[in-house]
């Protein structure tokens, strides 16, 4: 018996000496754990922090899709200057042919100006990018008749 009480105190001293080498002084001071207000303390934190996350998602989310809307709307409009100035010449105003490949939710429009004060063997192009009834780019150029 006596022995079992020697090699217990030993024991609890042993381990006593490991949790204070570990940093576990909350262990011996009696406490058992976290309490209440630290765990509600951490999981607001944690709550403000994924809040933040998600929000930057979202707005990441959001100029990407207005990116794309923008470099599709700009790329249409040069394929449409190009389109037009392989076209035949048309005497101004006039309206060119549309490119083929556009989008079902785009529209494009190819116009022709004369300019005023020169000869008729030049013209302003206008090309519109349109969606949903909204003008998203409008691009000029002008086309020589050759």
């Amino acid at each position: 018996m006596r022995f079992r009480r020697r090699f217990a105190r030993f024991r609890e001293a042993e381990v006593k000496g490991i949790l204070e080498n570990i940093g576990a002084k909350r262990l011996l001071s009696g406490q058992k754990g976290f309490g209440l207000i630290e765990v509600l303390i951490a999981v607001a934190i944690l709550s403000i922090a994924a809040t933040a996350f998600l929000g930057a998602i979202s707005t990441s989310a959001i100029a990407i899709n207005k990116q794309d809307r923008k470099i599709t709307s700009e790329a249409l409009a040069v394929s449409q200057i190009n389109h037009t100035k392989s076209q035949a010449y048309q005497i101004a105003p006039a309206s060119y042919p549309i490119i083929p490949s556009v989008p079902s939710n785009y529209a494009v429009t190819s116009n022709a100006t004369a300019i005023v004060g020169k000869d008729g063997n030049i013209q302003l192009i206008t090309v519109t990018v349109s969606r949903g009834g909204n003008t998203i780019y409008t691009l000029e150029d002008y086309k020589v008749n050759r």
